[in-house]
């Protein structure tokens, strides 16, 4: 999925490249229009998610889709989104158990290709997390979780949200989002980095829509964006491995050590890799990118 979506953003830099145009700059009620239909959207991809019969895929679909249509009610700003917003957290908050299991197997594969653990170290924890979720009551119980929130949102769109979409301050509140995750308060705590990386998944879900909006302005942004993302989903993931490390018995003492030291290195690394990503994409202040974000009067 993710690569469909770089596919598009590569089509839209490519189309506007190839124009030799800047393309005209959309007109506030067309973002508008455009984020009402956005939202309807990535309800519709929860839906969609609802049918996969792997429950893994399902998890992992629906949570991309909860985490753009989150990133896109901050760009509505009433106190009816951010209870939206809220709503949704708490939703897929509720499906991380799942995804726990499959973050501490993508932390122990990224050590081992990185020649942190040797394959008998890595196989040896890969066992000890377990499979996922099978299909029975704990995973009904997340189908029916997500359907009752999605009955939910729906309702509350209905009933108040998509009239506040037409009086949104769109670039505005594109602007506050690239000022969040251009502020960094820490680098060292995992609790900051943790922080971070929703900002970062925020501007990337902003970015991808505006560069739809816009025939393609923002799309390189968008990416790196997500490229920010990756980073530190992956420090996040190392994170994890150790808090579940952590939990293991004196008697698996030296594995336990030795992989929760190569997660801290492995970390320290991905930290470097982030600082510079960040540098780089928020070199701009607030108010040069809301320069760049700012949408014609109708």
């Amino acid at each position: 999925m993710m690569q469909n979506s770089t596919a598009k953003t590569r089509a839209l830099q490519t189309s506007h490249s190839a124009s030799g145009e800047h393309p005209q700059r959309p007109t506030v009620s067309d973002a508008r229009r455009a984020l009402a239909h956005t939202l309807d959207k990535a309800l519709n991809k929860v839906d969609a998610a609802l049918l996969e019969p792997s429950l893994t895929i399902l998890l992992h679909e629906a949570r991309k889709a909860i985490k753009e249509y989150r990133a896109l009610l901050r760009l509505v700003g009433t106190s009816e989104a951010k209870q939206a917003r809220r709503l949704a957290a708490e939703t897929a908050r509720g499906l991380s158990s799942a995804r726990d299991r499959q973050a501490c197997r993508d932390a122990v594969a990224a050590l081992r290709e990185a020649d942190l653990l040797n394959t008998a170290d890595a196989a040896h924890i890969i066992e000890a997390i377990g499979p996922d979720v099978s299909e029975g009551s704990e995973a009904q119980a997340h189908r029916d979780a997500l359907r009752r929130w999605l009955n939910a949102a729906r309702a509350l769109h209905a009933s108040h949200l998509i009239a506040q979409v037409s009086t949104a301050d769109i670039a505005g509140n594109l602007r506050k989002g690239y000022a969040l995750a251009r502020r960094v308060t820490d680098w060292s705590e995992p609790v900051h980095l943790h922080e971070l990386r929703k900002r970062a998944v925020t501007h990337r879900y902003q970015m991808a829509f505006y560069a739809a909006l816009s025939g393609g302005r923002g799309a390189r942004r968008a990416e790196k964006a997500q490229k920010l993302r990756e980073i530190l989903g992956g420090y996040q993931d190392v994170e994890t491995l150790k808090q579940y490390l952590a939990s293991w018995p004196d008697t698996q003492g030296d594995l336990r050590d030795l992989a929760i030291d190569a997660g801290s290195l492995y970390q320290r690394r991905l930290v470097k890799r982030a600082h510079r990503a960040h540098d780089q994409l928020f070199r701009r202040t607030p108010h040069q990118f809301g320069r760049h974000v700012s949408l014609a009067q109708d």
